[in-house]
């Protein structure tokens, strides 16, 4: 039946007019099956295509015949889109292998009339070549080929083709091939007894052969050695004499002629490191910086949540040079974002999909990201510098919402991606087609500047979908900094911001302390070297609290509610976070929990608050003993210029 059709003469304008239903039917009677299944070797997989060639119908007897196209039409290959290329990709199936596969058909206008079928999407199954001999063993298992979704057997080159995934099967055609080898083992073995006697003269030869090399190499070694010694020796004596040595040392210590990589040093106890960052800071020959152990610690906890840890303070009081240095000291990969004053919706922060030329416009924010999830060894800060230039609500608070939750942002539509996916197939099968054999750069010297913007175009939109895809992922290897100024020209930081940032205020550097700190340094000749740190360091963990912190912090949740200071859930998950770092006591959980959590929150006055009694609740824990937090508290403070007992107003930011 297959034959006959396949000899049959058939009317290409006919086939044309006839519904998509009735050309389906026909092919089903041409192939000889209703998936249109057939057999061919890949030809070529391509950046968009891919091709396979010599297309074989499997017949009644599993038999192969080659598919003898219709309409007169003469098909060397048949072409596979981008889905189906990505689809030989994800398989493992390269140039050269046979597979089973499906046809699809095109829509059938007529100016499509030489592109009537291609590769069917999802229905390529890579098939494994079988000896000669074992095909008549397939007639040995005759209930075993029921349980075959494909077979395949060429009968002029003897060899039956299977699927891979048959592997019972598989197994008694080794087992076959084995009693086989046996046979010709045993054969071999028969010879080798026969052949003994030769074979020991052949031996004893060659090791005395080997002994003679073995002799003349090792006379040749230690010719060679001494003549290299001579010729070392006498260039030790030039370099001694050539007054140019003197490069080879600078002030008194010998540098090695190859750049080798910074010493590191490994710390089992986050405090002792932090201890060591905060000399490294100091060392640096052409910007040393001073930050306290107390300012260190509470930078370091906040990087230990996932909360956006932001740092707050005057202009020059040194917050992006603590970014700067503290990811320096422990190799961290910086990248820092200046905020532009007209940011107003995410589309500044994430980029935007530019739906006429059908790309997406990224930002420098979006292509950090996406390079720290390409390097998931290693550690990366992402700073965004005087975020409140503009509203940080206008253009993060949707990022910093996703920050804490599934950390997954739909950057543009999945449908679209696949648009683009089936237009840019088409557009390079036609330009692969008026290409043909030439040389690509032949090919667009000799087209007007349409056809060139069209190619340039068509790559643009193809590192589009390959690099952005429709769904971001916020690796866990990224920390997020911001620095915010507090003066006119800034905005003020929305209640939503500061319930899912972790706060630090940076105050101006005492010079006194950074004076005795630097001599410090130089006393004990600390070697400045950068900490030996891993992403899994800085992971998020949760802790848990002790049943006496547990009573203080409920304590304080009602007592802070009565002033409408309401401590959520997510006070409570950043709590345990900071608890999980495993570096803080209960004294300093409650310093930098006031001092970054609590106190941020407050922004009041005697009007609408009993201040007095405000205070009195906020005394009770937060003290002398709690340095950070007992610190903003003061600077918190105003009092009645006429009256410099009475408190008018409390607020963090001032």
């Amino acid at each position: 039946m297959v034959e006959q059709l396949q000899n049959t003469s058939i009317d290409l304008l006919e086939y044309l007019d006839e519904p998509y239903d009735e050309r389906i039917k026909f092919w089903e009677q041409f192939v000889g099956n209703s998936d249109l299944r057939l057999f061919g070797k890949v030809h070529s997989i391509k950046e968009n295509n891919c091709e396979i060639i010599n297309p074989m119908v499997i017949d009644n007897n599993k038999h192969l015949i080659p598919l003898k196209f219709p309409f007169r039409l003469n098909y060397k290959t048949i072409l596979g889109t981008l889905p189906v290329t990505k689809e030989l990709m994800d398989k493992k199936i390269v140039q050269g292998d046979y597979v089973f596969f499906n046809l699809d058909l095109y829509g059938g206008k007529k100016e499509t009339e030489p592109h009537l079928i291609k590769i069917k999407r999802d229905t390529v199954m890579k098939a494994e070549s079988v000896d000669g001999y074992l095909v008549t063993l397939l007639d040995s298992f005759p209930k075993e080929r029921l349980k075959l979704n494909d077979i395949a057997i060429d009968t002029t080159n003897e060899i039956a083709y299977l699927p891979g995934t048959n592997n019972p099967f598989y197994n008694k055609l080794i087992e076959h091939d084995l009693k086989e080898k046996r046979k010709q083992l045993a054969y071999t073995e028969d010879l080798i007894k026969v052949n003994h006697g030769k074979i020991s003269d052949l031996i004893s030869d060659y090791e005395r052969k080997e002994e003679d090399l073995k002799g003349q190499l090792l006379s040749e070694q230690q010719g060679i050695k001494a003549i290299i010694q001579e010729e070392i020796n006498e260039l030790e004596e030039v370099k001694q004499q050539l007054e140019i040595y003197k490069l080879f040392t600078v002030k008194g210590k010998s540098q090695s002629v190859n750049s080798q990589e910074k010493p590191k040093r490994k710390f089992d106890n986050p405090l002792e490191m932090l201890e060591h960052v905060k000399n490294y800071l100091l060392a640096d020959d052409e910007k040393p910086l001073y930050y306290d152990t107390h300012t260190l610690l509470q930078f370091y906890i906040g990087l230990r949540t996932d909360q956006l840890v932001v740092l707050a303070g005057s202009p020059g009081t040194g917050k992006t040079s603590l970014v700067e240095g503290f990811s320096k000291a422990v190799d961290a990969e910086l990248r820092i974002i200046p905020v532009q004053p007209n940011w107003l919706d995410k589309s500044d922060l994430l980029g935007f999909l530019n739906p006429i030329e059908k790309t997406y416009v990224s930002t420098p924010f979006l292509d950090a990201i996406l390079e720290a999830k390409n390097n998931p060894s290693k550690l990366f800060f992402i700073c965004l510098d005087e975020m409140n230039l503009a509203h940080i609500e206008y253009y993060f608070a949707e990022f910093l919402s996703k920050l804490q939750t599934d950390r997954k942002i739909q950057l543009y539509s999945e449908n679209f991606k696949f648009e683009i996916e089936e237009e840019l197939s088409e557009r390079y099968f036609y330009f692969q087609e008026k290409v043909a054999d030439m040389l690509l750069e032949v090919y667009l010297a000799s087209q007007g500047q349409n056809d060139i913007n069209n190619y340039f175009q068509m790559k643009k939109q193809l590192y589009f979908i390959q690099t952005y895809q429709p769904l971001l992922e916020i690796p866990e290897n990224i920390r997020f900094i911001g620095t915010i100024n507090k003066d006119e020209t800034t905005k003020d930081l929305s209640p939503k911001v500061v319930d899912r940032s972790f706060l630090m205020k940076i105050d101006p550097v005492n010079e006194i302390e950074m004076v005795k700190a630097c001599e410090n340094v130089l006393k004990l000749s600390i070697p400045r070297e950068q900490v030996e740190i891993s992403v899994e360091d800085f992971q998020v963990e949760n802790g848990q609290k002790s049943e006496k912190e547990k009573k203080k912090f409920h304590t304080m949740k009602e007592q802070l509610g009565q002033f409408n200071l309401h401590l959520t859930n997510r006070f409570d998950r950043a709590v345990n976070q900071m608890i999980g770092a495993g570096v803080l006591d209960s004294a300093d959980l409650i310093d930098i929990v006031s001092a970054s959590l609590i106190l941020p929150k407050i922004n009041t006055d005697s009007y609408d608050t009993d201040l007095d009694r405000l205070m009195s609740i906020l005394q009770s824990f937060i003290n002398k003993e709690t340095k950070r937090s007992y610190s903003v508290l003061n600077e918190m403070k105003i009092y009645d210029s006429g009256n410099s007992n009475k408190l008018t107003a409390l607020t963090y930011w001032r």
